[in-house]
């Protein structure tokens, strides 16, 4: 999807991880209804809108088609002033890489066997 999210100038769907990551990645619009049923929603929605462009639609508007005034609305917003930081796998492998370099991670081995239990 995120070739397609990249490509789109607006995006209309339910809010779900990936597509709401990939819309505030590549700060596209997004047009969306409640999900009552996904626990996640809460968290989603909010960062859509602190670092994303979107417009929340009522169910009878989303699924009637009532898209008009969503789309005149978003065409008409600024983006967005936060940015979120979205390189953390490379942030994490660059701390993972700076701590084994640095011998700081130590092996944790204990010698135990059937025959002599851990002596604690």
């Amino acid at each position: 999807f995120e070739e397609l999210v990249h490509a789109a100038d607006f995006v209309v769907a339910m809010p779900e991880y990936h597509i709401v990551i990939d819309c505030i990645t590549h700060r596209k619009p997004l047009i969306f209804t409640n999900r009552s049923d996904f626990p996640e929603e809460k968290n989603l929605v909010a960062g859509l809108y602190k670092y994303g462009n979107c417009v929340l639609l009522q169910e009878d508007d989303f699924f009637g088609g009532n898209w008009k005034e969503a789309f005149e609305f978003l065409a008409a917003s600024p983006v967005p002033e936060d940015e979120l930081d979205v390189e953390g796998a490379q942030f994490a492998a660059k701390k993972i890489d700076q701590l084994l370099r640095a011998s700081q991670c130590q092996s944790s081995r204990r010698k135990v066997s059937a025959a002599s239990p851990r002596n604690e």
